[in-house]
């Protein structure tokens, strides 16, 4: 379907796209603000890490509400429901309508009955509108659960998780361990934080002196997920020992503390916080992740923060109109041969990634991806040269004995 018009700064766009095209915004980042009830101005105009978590104020029946969310807790109704229909509708009093109609049944989980869906994603920590529509979809509830909780935001205790496994790591569980104990019927709250039972069972394994009982009593010692070592295996001709000391490196090459748990090798870890995805650290300054990558291969940059340093020095020409900042596409667009001559001369280079502007991308920033595949490859070099020296051993032996 053909995109509306839209409206920005005296200036008619032909779409949401050209527009944020025009501003240089992420467009997902756009929508998503416009979805919780942000206005169009403060979905372009606000800075990607200025926190507005719950939108604007509200006025519901002549009483003023200072975000919808306080509105949705005033009422008893599920703010996910209320905030999805108010950035669709446009109008609180039509969207507390609907979302007072909506129909709401018992369902039934892993054993446990619940209220509603969003009961469900309450009890889960998940986005209820999430849930909702993925059953409306027609997926099975159980199906819905799991998958969010691999890839959703999780809410725990007022923590927020990008996802399962990061909660996981936080609590120092398995995450295997940890959807069994759902399946059984467990709260998320018993399945993350109740104590793990000590394995009796498996072979002995002796790292740096020390005997462990088995490897999952190792990997607990050096908070690393037994299940993340031998994954690597299924991609790397090594052994298990080796995967788990090339993981112990990368943990003291990122500054990771040893008692911090990890269950899969993070994309990237800045300042103490890890991300799983390209996509998931860029998103807070509201470029994508194709467009970093794109600037590391055409650049031949070392790793991820080389590119985005490298990205904060780019510049692109603007000419201020008026108050305004316009770009070549824009002034073409809206002037004649006259006054665009006139317009250029005016010219000013800015930011092309203005975002990006003010962030230190050098301190404690690691890309941990890329200190993996360095350690792989010294790895392979040590081998190599553990080889070469046995060789020439057996030769010298050999000479000896003749």
């Amino acid at each position: 379907m053909k995109e509306k018009p839209i409206e920005y700064g005296g200036v008619i766009y032909p779409s949401r796209k050209a527009l944020c095209e025009a501003f240089e915004v992420d467009r997902q980042l756009f929508q998503a603000r416009l979805f919780r009830g942000w206005t169009v101005k403060q979905a372009i105009e606000t800075g990607v890490r200025e926190k507005v978590r719950e939108g604007n104020s509200v006025v519901y029946q002549g009483t003023s509400f200072p975000s919808v969310k306080a509105l949705s807790n005033a009422l008893e109704l599920p703010y996910s429901s209320l905030s999805h229909l108010y950035g669709r509708l446009q109008d609180i009093e039509k969207a507390v309508e609907r979302c007072m109609e909506m129909p709401e049944r018992e369902v039934v989980l892993w054993g446990k009955v619940y209220a509603s869906y969003s009961q469900v994603a309450l009890a889960f920590g998940l986005n209820g509108s999430v849930v909702l529509q993925r059953v409306r979809e027609g997926n099975e509830l159980e199906d819905v659960v799991k998958d969010a909780l691999s890839k959703e935001p999780i809410t725990l205790y007022g923590e927020v998780y990008q996802n399962f496994v990061d909660l996981c790591a936080a609590y120092k569980i398995q995450p295997s361990n940890a959807y069994e104990r759902l399946r059984y019927g467990m709260s998320l709250e018993e399945a993350v934080t109740r104590p793990v039972k000590e394995v009796k069972h498996g072979e002995p394994v002796e790292y740096r002196g020390k005997t462990y009982p088995s490897k999952v009593a190792l990997c607990r010692e050096y908070g690393l997920s037994v299940n993340c070592v031998y994954e690597q295996l299924d991609t790397n001709p090594i052994t298990f020992m080796e995967s788990f000391e090339i993981l112990c490196r990368l943990k003291a090459r990122a500054n990771i503390p040893q008692d911090e748990a990890i269950n899969y090798i993070p994309r990237c870890r800045v300042r103490g916080e890890n991300y799983k995805t390209v996509y998931e650290f860029v998103y807070q300054f509201g470029i994508t992740a194709g467009t970093v990558y794109t600037y590391k291969s055409r650049h031949q940059c070392a790793n991820l923060f080389e590119a985005l340093r490298g990205m904060q020095g780019e510049r692109r020409t603007a000419y201020p109109v008026d108050g305004k900042i316009l770009f070549g596409i824009e002034v073409r667009k809206q002037y004649g041969q006259a006054q665009l001559k006139k317009i250029q001369d005016q010219k000013i280079e800015v930011p092309r990634y203005p975002s990006l502007q003010g962030f230190d991308f050098q301190t404690e920033c690691y890309d941990t991806m890329a200190i993996y595949y360095e350690l792989l490859e010294e790895l392979k070099q040590e081998k190599k040269l553990g080889e070469g020296m046995e060789l020439e051993e057996n030769v010298e032996l050999g000479g000896l004995s003749l």
